[in-house]
């Protein structure tokens, strides 16, 4: 067997959980982030960072917001490949074809 360990670009794991947690609301940040009504999405966005760099809000305890590395005790389990998830599917065909060879 391999151990695979899928990993995501920190970037774009910011900008989707700034949509998910902020814009979609699907889980409230503790502390809210304190912006005007009128802010555009850009503004939230800055004050979302904001937060994220100084830590005001539940970023310790949500596992969301952990570094990866910190999920995947990297140290501990010695992964064999590391995937990342944005060319997930592409990985996933190489191993068809490699299951077929066998």
């Amino acid at each position: 067997y391999i151990k695979i360990g899928v990993i995501r670009n920190p970037l774009v794991r910011l900008v989707s959980a700034f949509r998910d947690k902020q814009i979609r609301k699907t889980e409230l940040l503790k502390p809210g982030l304190d912006y005007e009504e009128s802010s555009t999405e850009l503004e939230i966005f800055r004050i979302f960072v904001d937060h994220m760099l100084t830590k005001k809000g539940n970023f310790s305890t949500n596992f969301h917001f952990l570094p990866q590395w910190h999920q995947m005790n990297v140290c501990q389990w010695p992964y064999d490949l590391l995937i990342p998830y944005e060319n997930f599917t592409e990985y996933i065909e190489v191993f068809k074809r490699h299951d077929k060879c066998d």
